[in-house]
C-alpha cells in the first residue's frame, strides 16, 4: 500500500509517524525539548523507522517502553528524535552501579534560603528528576538500566504499572497517582539497555522485562543502513521505506556535511566506506576471532565512527570540489579504524579490509 506522504509528517499541532498521530506541545518550546538541529544526520532507514513507530505507539498507548540492542543502534536517539518532533521536554538519566534513590527521587539538601525570613539552620527537600518529570509532564529516559543495582530499579516498579503510581517514602509518604498528587498526563517512561553479554550488565528477568509493555529488541544495522546514513549526510537523501506493509517515499533534505557531494566519485566511495565499516564492525565483534582476538577489550566501530570520518574530511582535509573523494575518505578511515588498534597484526587486518572494500582504490594504484 502506498502512503500519501513521507513516513514523518508534521502539520500544525500534530505529528504523524507511520500513520500514528501524536499531538505537538503548544506554546513556547521548552528548553528540555531536544533541538531539531541535533538530528541532521538521523537517518530513517527501515530498521530505525520501525523502532520510531514502535516508540510512537507506546507514547499513544501510555505504556512504558524499553529498547534493548547493541551499542549505537539509535535506541536513545530515536526516543529523543520523537521528543524533538513533538516539542516534548525529556530528561535522560544515565544509570550505573553508583546510582542511588536520592539521585532519582530526591533528597534533603542544606537550606540556602536561611537568613531570608527563614530559620538559620535546617534542611529542605529537593525533588529528583523522576519526581520533577511526574509533576511537569516530562518524558523520563533511563539509559543503561541493566547497569543499575536491582533495588534501584525495583524502587521504580510502580511507575511501570498500567496505572502508574509512586509513594515517596523519603518525603512524608507523598503519593503520586491514585488519590494523591496527580501524575501529569504527558509523563512517559522509557528505558534502554545493551545485551547482558556486555561487560558489567545485569541479566534482566523475563518478569521484569514484561513490566515494560512496550519492549522491543532493536535490530543491529548492516551495510544497507550504513549506506543510507552516509547518503543522507552527504547527499541529503532520506531513503524510501516499507514499514508494516506501507511504502513511504524518500525525501530530499539539507545534508549535514554540505560540499562533499562535489567530490569526484563520491557516491561509489560512500558505498565502499559503508562496505568497509560493516566488515570492520563484524571483525571486531566478540567471537569473530579475526580482530583483537587476544584482547579483553575489543575495538568498537559504530555509526559514530562514520560520523567521525565525515567530520574529519570536512574540517581537516577540506578537499576542493572535483577532488577524488576516495583519497580523503581513506585518510579519515585509517585514522578512525586502523589507528585505534595497537597490535600490528590487527592493524593489518583493518588495512586488508580497507583494500577489499575498494575505498580510495584508484589513489593507491
Amino acid at each position: 500500500m502506498e502512503s500519501d506522504g513521507p513516513f514523518v509528517q508534521a502539520t500544525g499541532g500534530k505529528v504523524r509517524v507511520g500513520g500514528i498521530e501524536l499531538p505537538r506541545r503548544s506554546g513556547r518550546r521548552d528548553p528540555l525539548a531536544p533541538a531539531t538541529d541535533r538530528f541532521a544526520h538521523f537517518c530513517l532507514d527501515e530498521k530505525t523507522a520501525e523502532t520510531l513507530r514502535h516508540v510512537s505507539v507506546s507514547v499513544l498507548m501510555i505504556e512504558p517502553c524499553l529498547l534493548e540492542g547493541e551499542s549505537s543502534t539509535s535506541k536513545t536517539s530515536t526516543i529523543e528524535y520523537l521528543a524533538s518532533l513533538l516539542g516534548q521536554p525529556i530528561v535522560r538519566i544515565n544509570l550505573n552501579g553508583q546510582t542511588d534513590t536520592g539521585e532519582l527521587l530526591g533528597r534533603f539538601v542544606p537550606n540556602e534560603l536561611a537568613g531570608e525570613g527563614q530559620s538559620q539552620a535546617g534542611w529542605r527537600w529537593q525533588d529528583g528528576l523522576v519526581i520533577q518529570a511526574l509533576r511537569n509532564g516530562w518524558w523520563l529516559l533511563l539509559d543503561e538500566i541493566n547497569l543499575a543495582e536491582t533495588q534501584i530499579l525495583e524502587r521504580l516498579n510502580s511507575l511501570l504499572e498500567a496505572h502508574p503510581s509512586l509513594v515517596l517514602t523519603e518525603h512524608g509518604n507523598e503519593i503520586f497517582g491514585d488519590n494523591g498528587t496527580p501524575i501529569h498526563p504527558d509523563f512517559r517512561i522509557f528505558g534502554t539497555m545493551n545485551p547482558a553479554e556486555y561487560a558489567g550488565r545485569s541479566v534482566m528477568s523475563p518478569a521484569y522485562k514484561d513490566r515494560w509493555r512496550g519492549f522491543r529488541l532493536v535490530p543491529t544495522p548492516g551495510e544497507p543502513e550504513y549506506r543510507s546514513m552516509l547518503r543522507l549526510m552527504v547527499l541529503g537523501q532520506q531513503p524510501s521505506l516499507v514499514v508494516d506493509g506501507t511504502a513511504y517515499p524518500g525525501a530530499q533534505v539539507e545534508p549535514s556535511h554540505p560540499g562533499l557531494d562535489g567530490l569526484e566519485g563520491i557516491e561509489d566511495e560512500l558505498d565502499s566506506l559503508a562496505r568497509f565499516h560493516a566488515t570492520a564492525a563484524s571483525a571486531a565483534a566478540d567471537g569473530n576471532g579475526s580482530l583483537a582476538a587476544r584482547r579483553k577489550e575489543r575495538p568498537v566501530f559504530t555509526r559514530r565512527s562514520l560520523l567521525s570520518v565525515l567530520d574529519f574530511v570536512c574540517r581537516v582535509v577540506r578537499p576542493a570540489a572535483g577532488t577524488p573523494a576516495g583519497a580523503a575518505l581513506r585518510q579519515a578511515a585509517v585514522r578512525y579504524y586502523a589507528d585505534r588498534v595497537g597490535a600490528d597484526d590487527d592493524r593489518q587486518v583493518l588495512l586488508r579490509l580497507l583494500e577489499a572494500s575498494g575505498l580510495g582504490q584508484e589513489t593507491t594504484r
